[in-house]
């Protein structure tokens, strides 16, 4: 009796132990295809500021442009800063790479209350080793 007492014990430890393993194991999945996703909607983004760069040097962002119309082509800017007091804009979008922070192109795009853009500039990233002359403005 007291020899199954003790194989009991040991089986239900053994078991425990398994089942931690198993947990460690399904978290590790999960971690990995967030990882995963993490990497796909980074590569989305920059594949969309990828775009934003080519029709602004191309002539294609024109002011009067929605700001839905902005979000459905370029997606989501990595920051967006708004403006209560009754200027010429009310809201500022920065575009840039999503994962690189300082030695990057940057887009801002300036809308007004009616959320219609009113202008834009283009900094690229040599700009900030070089000179201001590789500014690109709307006006």
């Amino acid at each position: 009796m007291f020899n199954r007492a003790i194989l009991c014990g040991i089986l239900a430890g053994f078991l425990a132990g398994c089942a931690g393993t198993w947990q460690g194991i399904t978290a590790l999945r999960g971690y990995s295809s967030s990882q995963t996703e993490i990497a796909r909607q980074i590569k989305v983004q920059e594949n969309r500021f990828r775009i934003l760069v080519l029709d602004i040097e191309k002539n294609r962002i024109k002011t009067g442009l929605e700001y839905r119309a902005i979000l459905r082509r370029y997606g989501e800017p990595v920051l967006i800063w708004n403006t209560e007091a009754p200027a010429l804009t009310s809201k500022k979008l920065l575009y840039r790479k999503p994962v690189d922070y300082f030695y990057t192109d940057r887009v801002y795009l300036y809308f007004d209350a009616f959320d219609r853009l009113v202008k834009w500039e283009y900094y690229p990233a040599l700009k900030e080793i070089k000179e201001d002359s590789n500014v690109q403005k709307s006006n």
